[in-house]
């Protein structure tokens, strides 16, 4: 394999340990996250935390999805395309909900975070791919 392949690889799966990071972190705060501290985010003071504590879950979840896209794309591009279809659906939703039903600024800095990732992914991905083709 040659150099540049590999030094792609790296980089890639630095990448998507960073969007696992991101979205771990994300989830420990929603779970954890005394509701004193919402009204910062944009949001009211809630104290029924059901729906921030199934976020926070998802979030994490999605966390081993990015991981196990991390430890698998050489092989198989299955949780690459789950982590940009993820990644663009949230920012999809995101905008949708900001530009309709709340003007959070949380929410479209969610947005447009959620989208930069997906598009990094795709984009850095597509590289790859390219580069590992064309060695071959």
């Amino acid at each position: 394999m040659n150099n540049k392949i590999k030094i792609i690889e790296t980089i890639f799966r630095v990448l998507l340990w960073l969007v696992a990071l991101h979205s771990f972190i994300i989830g420990l705060l929603l779970i954890f996250m005394p509701a004193e501290f919402m009204p910062f985010f944009g949001y009211q003071v809630w104290d029924a935390n059901f729906f921030r504590a199934q976020g926070g879950v998802f979030h994490i979840i999605m966390s081993v999805v990015y991981l196990w896209a991390a430890y698998s794309f050489t092989r198989s591009s299955s949780m690459v395309i789950m982590t940009v279809t993820a990644k663009m659906i949230a920012t999809i939703f995101l905008f949708l909900y900001f530009f309709i039903v709340q003007k959070i600024w949380t929410i479209i800095a969610s947005g447009a975070v959620d989208f930069l990732m997906g598009l990094v992914v795709f984009i850095l991905y597509y590289y790859y791919k390219n580069v590992r083709y064309k060695s071959t």
